[in-house]
């Protein structure tokens, strides 16, 4: 949960045992302004990422213990700590518009130019990028294909390089699927607004099939 003005408080919820988290005041990372979206990792509930407008942060999330005083006792209570890394690209005129988690615990983000670049957040370094032939306003991922919802209103399948399964091998820290540039499948929406000319495009795309 991002809280409001005046402190944007990053809070954590757990639902399954309806409680909040007790952990250190952690202040969202970047400017109010700047904030895009918040997401937890699919496929670690310890792991969830921000992103503005020009970082990737990203936050684990830690087993720690509370201390309280009652008198002249100390009692041990449950609570957590926040690790965290941050990625930022080297064109300081590149922006970042959303982000997608995939299997293998690697980011996806669209950006503001006609490409969409793959990050390790948690050594907050770029592992791939794709050129596209306009700007993302989203992408989502299925088991197959990365698909890029595209402002010229084209929605298209890239083709996913995916890792050689390993009979037992439960680590993914060293797996990683990479998104190529070959297109195997395209639809236009084939809609203008207005009399504007300018193209409809789909920004929010969800694949409801889980990782798991």
């Amino acid at each position: 949960m991002v809280g409001g003005v005046p402190d944007f408080r990053l809070s954590i919820f757990d639902v399954e045992n309806s409680k909040k988290l007790v952990m250190p005041e952690t202040k969202l990372p970047c400017k109010p302004e700047e904030f895009l979206q918040v997401k937890f990792n699919p496929g670690n509930r310890n792991q969830f990422c921000v992103l503005s407008q020009t970082a990737l942060f990203m936050f684990t999330v830690h087993p720690a213990y509370d201390v309280t005083e009652r008198g002249e006792q100390k009692i041990l209570g449950e609570s957590f700590r926040l690790e965290t890394s941050e990625y930022r690209d080297e064109n300081p005129d590149l922006s970042f518009v959303k982000f997608v988690w995939d299997a293998y615990n690697h980011v996806h983000i669209a950006t503001d130019m006609p490409l969409l670049i793959q990050v390790d957040p948690k050594s907050g370094k770029q592992v791939n990028q794709v050129s596209l032939s306009s700007k993302p306003a989203c992408c989502t991922l299925t088991h197959k294909h990365m698909l890029v919802s595209l402002e010229e209103g084209l929605i298209q399948w890239l083709k996913l390089e995916l890792p050689e399964a390993v009979i037992g091998d439960k680590d993914k820290s060293s797996q990683h699927i990479k998104v190529l540039d070959e297109v195997e499948q395209e639809f236009r929406l084939g809609m203008t607004i207005g009399e504007t000319g300018e193209y409809e495009f789909i920004a929010h795309m969800h694949y409801s099939r889980s990782f798991k």
